[in-house]
This record gives structure tokens, sequence and C-alpha cells, in this order.
């Protein structure tokens, strides 16, 4: 069996062993995932089992959901709850409408900092080996796009929220700069992944639950068009070759984006600019 599996990842557990132990249920011979939850956060992870590993990287580029807790008034040497608490505020004298003011702030695309505890590189190794052995180092901050910032309920120290985000955005890192900007500190105290592009945590399951039926299959993981190729064409497309629109059962017009193409015992996901080429980005053979 091959494809993605939609788990609900429960808090105290790191990703990889969230991995390891759908492994051994099931006796798979491969199972990764598809971004990283750290061990404090819960919520979507999507595994990829045996030759579906090779879909994960399709949905690095996807946003993510999250909703959360941050604590303000006090700070973290990880920005968030694992962390030893290093400053605080004995009061804390800010009105609602100050941080939904706030949060307007931290919507589009902003500049932001990785945290120091992080898997962000320095010279090759991440960041977090240097933090360990008390040497912090500060990256540049790069480009990140926040389409969605809600605070979803007040009662301080407290603050829950709603953020939809693009790849590479450290929520700790938001709820770190949110207290600066406030005038105060600010750690976050909980995560929880809600969704991965369209796949959505309501549709998981937990690792206690999963069944092997739960399992969705390579041609069935994305809502991709379904293109037919002709057979006299099934080499080229088997040996991940470029489809032409010529090579096709039922060519598109006008087309830009990923497509599935498929001819006997062979599927693959292609994109394509124009319609006219499709390139091959994943080759299956259904056993």
């Amino acid at each position: 069996m091959d494809g993605i599996i939609l788990i609900d990842k429960p808090e105290n557990m790191s990703s990889f062993q969230v991995c390891e132990q759908i492994k051994k249920k099931f006796n798979l011979n491969k199972v990764g995932h598809g971004g990283t939850l750290d061990p404090f956060s819960t919520g979507l992870l999507i595994l990829g089992i045996n030759k579906g590993t090779k879909l994960l990287n399709f949905f690095l580029e996807e946003k993510k959901e999250y909703t959360g807790i941050i604590e303000l008034g006090k700070e973290t040497d990880t920005y968030d709850v694992t962390g030893q608490v290093i400053s605080q505020v004995n009061e804390l004298n800010i009105k609602e409408e100050e941080i939904l003011n706030a949060v307007k702030e931290f919507t589009g695309v902003i500049e932001q900092t990785p945290p120091p505890f992080s898997a962000a590189k320095h010279k090759g190794k991440p960041l977090y080996k240097y933090a360990r052995k008390g040497k912090i180092i500060k990256k540049q901050p790069r480009k990140i796009f926040i389409e969605t910032f809600e605070i979803l309920k007040v009662n301080l120290p407290e603050i829950e929220f709603r953020i939809v985000c693009s790849r590479g955005t450290y929520i700790r890192s938001i709820a770190h700069d949110l207290g600066n900007y406030l005038g105060t500190k600010g750690y976050l105290k909980k995560l929880r992944r809600t969704a991965i592009g369209n796949f959505r945590v309501k549709d998981a399951k937990s690792i206690e639950d999963v069944k092997i039926e739960d399992i969705i299959e390579v041609d069935k993981v994305f809502d991709y068009p379904k293109l037919f190729l002709k057979e006299e064409f099934y080499r080229i497309l088997k040996n991940g070759n470029k489809i032409r629109k010529s090579y096709l059962k039922n060519p598109p017009e006008n087309f830009n984006g990923y497509v599935y193409i498929t001819c006997n015992n062979v599927i693959s996901i292609c994109y394509s600019e124009n319609g006219r080429v499709f390139q091959p980005k994943f080759i299956y053979l259904k056993p």
C-alpha cells in the first residue's frame, strides 16, 4: 500500500516518533512526514506511506493553519512553553483593542527572524545546537506571508489565536515578536495545526484509532485534473519524459498547474505552465 495518511499528533511526542509508531503498527517499509510539529504541539501530521513518501514535497509549499495560545508578560529562551523563563513583567496594562490593532502589523508579507532554538542553519549546523551550548546566533530576517491572524479570545495574560501562514513561518517567533510590539513579553504556550492545504485535522485519526484502510492512495491524494495518455506513448510517461499535449486523449485548454496523467499502470503527477508540455514530477507504477 502506497499513499498518505492523516494523523492527529498527540502532545509530548515528536513527529519522528509518530512515524515510527505507524511504521511498527502496520509493518510498513517506509514512513515519513510532510512537515515537522514540535513535541509540545498537536494536530495534523501528513505521513507518506512507502512510495507515498515521495509525495511529501508537494505539501511543503502549501499554506498551514494553526490555533494556539500566546501568554503575554513572560519570555522564554525557546520562545515557547518548553523553555526556561528568562524575563517577565509584573503588570499587563494592555487593552484588547491594542492587541487587535497589533496583529494587523503581523498580517501580509512580513520579515521574521528565526528563533535561536530552531532547525534553521548557520554554517551547516542547526541553530539549536549553538543555543544549547549557550551561543545565540541571530539570523537575518526573511520574508514570510501571514494570510490570516485572528484573535479568538483575550483573557490576559492569555491570547487565543488562529493563523494561516506560508512555509517557513515560526509561530513561536510570532508570539515573541507580538509581545515585544505590545511593549511587554510573550511566548507560545500551546499550538495545534489544524490544516495543511486542503487537508483538515478533523479528518485525521489518532495513532490508536487509525486503520490501514485510512491510507489515501496515490491517485486520490490531490484534486488535480485527471488526464489520460494515448497508449502508444506509454513508455514516454513511464520513463519520466515530457508529455506533449498531442499525446493526451483529453488535452486541457490554456492550462497552468498540476495534473494527474495516467496510462495503464502508470500514474504521474505533472506540471505545465502553458498546457502544451507537461513535465513529470512524480511517477508511480501500480503494483
